[in-house]
């Protein structure tokens, strides 16, 4: 499975701070629905949590010029190193 989040516009009140927050607040959500034993939205704040992380990283690599896919590599290997890649996921 590959998920390929949207790029979203970055609004100007937005801060790593801010994102960082609400990742947890997406999480807690997560966690919620998985008590309820609510697959669906389970699901659906799984993806909002992924897609707040995305916007914090996209953040961090536009204030510091990060190249992301050097990252993206080296953790590929590390999921390679520790034996959880399936077949053919690369």
């Amino acid at each position: 499975m590959k998920i390929d989040l949207p790029d979203i516009d970055i609004q100007p009140e937005w801060t790593e701070v801010s994102q960082l927050k609400k990742i947890a607040e997406e999480f807690g959500e997560v966690c919620e629905a998985l008590m309820q034993g609510d697959p669906i939205n389970t699901v659906r704040e799984a993806l909002d949590t992924m897609q707040t992380c995305k916007t914090l990283i996209s953040m961090v690599q536009v204030e510091w010029n990060i190249d992301i896919d050097m990252f993206l590599k080296e953790h590929v290997e590390k999921l390679e190193r520790k034996g959880y890649l399936k077949e053919g996921s690369e």
